[in-house]
């Protein structure tokens, strides 16, 4: 990502740039999207953004128990 900035003023004019950052204010606690007032302490675990983070907390969370069905062979001789 680039970004570029043109001077439209000298040092000694104009307001200077205020930076805006966006501040995350949603975290997934026990599998659920919650909002969190800024202060409190909450359990958070990092998630691995390079693999399937929403499967990850899905099968954490919300299928305990449960048991995948047996795959099926694509190729069989029967």
């Amino acid at each position: 990502m680039t970004r570029t900035l043109e001077r439209t003023s000298g040092f000694d004019t104009g307001e200077p740039y205020t930076f805006i950052e966006c501040v995350q204010t949603i975290y997934p606690i026990n599998g659920l999207a919650r909002p969190v007032v800024a202060g409190n302490v909450i359990p958070y675990k990092v998630p691995d953004m390079y693999g399937r983070p929403w499967a990850k907390i899905w099968e954490e969370y919300h299928e305990k128990g449960m048991k995948r069905p047996a795959e099926k062979e694509l190729i069989t001789f029967d």
